[in-house]
C-alpha cells in the first residue's frame, strides 16, 4: 500500500509540475509580493497586470465573520482561504504541489484541516484538485477590508480596516484566521471583510453580516 502511495504521489507530481510550468510560462505577466501593507483602500499598490478573459474565478475568500462589541468599537474575527494556495503562502504556485502530494488520497473527515488543500471540495485530497491550482495559478491574495454601513443597500460602504495576509494568526490549523479592533460611531448597522485579490484589481465584497442589536 505504502508503495502505491508513494508511485500516486511521484505520477501527481509530474502532473502538477507539468501544468504549473505551462500556466508560469503563459502567465509570467503578474508582478509584486503578498507582503505589501496598504495604509488605506485609495493606497493600495495598484501592479500592472494583463488577466486572461473570464479568469480568475470569483468566489468568496472569506468565512465565517463574527462581530462582538467592545469598549469604542466592534471585535472582528473572520477566515480566508484562497482557493489553490495549499501551502497558504498567499500565492498560488507550483509550490503548491508539495501539500497534495503529502496528503494524497487522505480524507478532510479524518483531518478536518485538510480543507484547504481539498480544492474541488469532495472531501479527499487528490489529483482532481489539481483543477483548481491551475485555475488559480498565480493569484494573490494580499489582505482585507472591513468596512460598515448603517443601511446595506447604500454604498459606498465606510472602511474602518485594512489588513495585510501575513497578519494571520499562527499557528495555522485549517483555514487562515485573523481578528482586529475598529472603532467607528456605527452602532447598529452592517459590517463587511471583503478580500482584495490580484489579478483582478478590485476589491472582493464578501457576504454582509449584521451588527450585535442589528434589527
Amino acid at each position: 500500500m505504502k508503495a502505491n502511495k508513494s508511485v500516486m504521489q511521484s505520477m501527481m507530481l509530474l502532473a502538477i509540475a507539468a501544468s504549473a510550468l505551462i500556466l508560469a510560462g503563459a502567465s509570467s505577466w503578474i508582478k509584486g509580493d503578498a507582503s505589501d501593507a496598504p495604509a488605506s483602500k485609495d493606497q493600495w499598490d495598484r501592479r500592472e497586470t494583463t488577466a486572461y478573459p473570464d479568469w480568475p474565478p470569483v468566489e468568496p475568500f472569506v468565512f465565517n465573520v463574527a462581530v462582538t462589541q467592545v469598549e469604542g468599537g466592534w471585535h472582528v474575527t473572520w477566515e480566508a482561504q484562497l482557493t489553490g494556495d495549499y501551502n497558504q503562502d498567499g500565492v498560488v504556485s507550483i509550490l503548491d504541489q508539495t501539500p497534495l502530494a503529502a496528503h494524497f488520497n487522505e480524507a478532510v473527515a479524518d483531518k478536518p484541516s485538510l480543507i484547504v488543500i481539498d480544492g474541488n471540495d469532495d472531501g479527499v485530497v487528490n489529483i482532481l484538485d489539481l483543477t483548481d491550482l491551475a485555475s488559480h495559478f498565480l493569484m494573490e491574495m494580499v489582505g482585507f477590508e472591513v468596512a460598515v454601513t448603517e443601511d446595506p443597500e447604500q454604498y459606498p460602504y465606510s472602511t474602518v480596516a485594512t489588513i495585510r495576509f501575513s497578519q494571520h494568526e499562527l499557528p495555522v490549523e485549517g483555514r487562515l484566521e485573523y481578528e482586529t479592533d475598529i472603532v467607528t460611531d456605527v452602532t447598529t448597522g452592517y459590517l463587511r471583510v471583503s478580500s482584495l485579490m490580484y489579478p483582478i484589481e478590485e476589491w472582493i465584497s464578501e457576504e454582509t453580516v449584521p451588527l450585535p442589536g442589528t434589527e
